[in-house]
This record gives C-alpha cells, sequence and structure tokens, in this order.
C-alpha cells in the first residue's frame, strides 16, 4: 500500500515533478511494485487452488484482492509503456488506490485491536443502505427542481481591471447549468 503510494505519487500525470534527485530509486520502484504485486498474484492463485475452488471468488474480500492485483499490473503497464514519470492515468490510479484501501481493510480483519472496528463499519453500512435510497431520492428531486428555477441564472459576477485599464466583467459557471454540476450544488447546499 505504502509502495503504491509513492509509485502513484511518482508517476501520476498530476502529482509528479520533474526532477532528477533519487532518479535510480525513482525507476526500481515501480519495478518492485510488480515483483510484490506478482507475490500477491500467486498467494491468490494459491488460495484459489488454482482456479478450481468454486466459493472462492463469492467473497466479496477475495474479488477486491483480484481486481486489485489486476489494476495494479494494468496501471504499472500503461505507465511504463507510456513513458514513467508523469503519464500516470489519474482515474485508473483511483479507482487502484480504492480497491488496495479495502483490501488492506480486510487484512486489518485479522487483527483483535481492529478485526471488530471492521466488523461494526460493515454492519453499518449495511444497515444504513435505506436511508442512502431516501437521501438520493430527495437530492435527485431537488436538484431536478433546483435545475428548472435556476438554469438560467448566471453565476456570480465581478468586475474587474483589464490590462488595458478597462472594467471588465466576469462571471463564473452557474452552478445549475447541467444536471451534473446542479447534482454537486445541491449536494453542497443541502448535505454539507
Amino acid at each position: 500500500y505504502l509502495l503504491w503510494t509513492v509509485v502513484v505519487d511518482w508517476t501520476s500525470s498530476t502529482t509528479s515533478a520533474s526532477s532528477d534527485s533519487l532518479s535510480g530509486i525513482k525507476k526500481a520502484t515501480p519495478m518492485c511494485l510488480i515483483v510484490l504485486n506478482t507475490v500477491f498474484a500467486v498467494k491468490e492463485i494459491i488460495q484459489s487452488n488454482f482456479g478450481r475452488s468454486k466459493g472462492y471468488y463469492r467473497s466479496i474480500w477475495n474479488a477486491v484482492d483480484v481486481l486489485s492485483i489486476v489494476m495494479v499490473y494494468i496501471y504499472a503497464g500503461s505507465t511504463l509503456f507510456q513513458g514513467g514519470f508523469g503519464s500516470g492515468n489519474v482515474p485508473l490510479a483511483v479507482f487502484t488506490t480504492l480497491l488496495l484501501t479495502l483490501k488492506l481493510l480486510s487484512y486489518l480483519r485479522g487483527f483483535d485491536s481492529t478485526g471488530w472496528l471492521i466488523s461494526v463499519l460493515l454492519q453499518n453500512f449495511r444497515d444504513v443502505r435505506g436511508f442512502i435510497l431516501v437521501l438520493l431520492v430527495m437530492l435527485f428531486g431537488f436538484t431536478t427542481s433546483f435545475r428548472l428555477l435556476f438554469g438560467d441564472v448566471q453565476g456570480v459576477c465581478q468586475i474587474q481591471v483589464d490590462t488595458n485599464g478597462e472594467f471588465a466583467e466576469q462571471c463564473s459557471v452557474n452552478p445549475y447549468s447541467s444536471i451534473g454540476r446542479a447534482f454537486l450544488a445541491t449536494f453542497a447546499l443541502t448535505v454539507l
């Protein structure tokens, strides 16, 4: 998990910095990630009885393990083929990071001090499903209403002096100009 964080920080197109210091370590770290990921892949293959265990992939934790291994390979491979540092696919890295976070949580189930916390957290997620459904229905209803009411209203406008010394009005984007923006604005207004 920590190695993944370092590799993504160095290779992602949004976080990489062009620095030649530690260049040898930066080149070796993705290879270490691939080797470690291969160890986890072999472990999963052995645990699944080489794919013959019928109920192995019915567990959400095992599915997360396998999917995270595949995603790490895809990210590492695509980054190496696209040119290395600063070329990593950000959405792929985000999705893989979330999977690896779940994988780390699954490992924490095995300890006395954290295992019960993971169980309580999972039960809380199961119990809150109905509330989330009601909240989403109300949120989408208000999103549509706000979009209809405020869709043609300009965003916040400011008058600024431009480089020629003339006044210019600059308006921000209307937060209800599209359904996606309206959803985010309504979420911020009602939930946050």
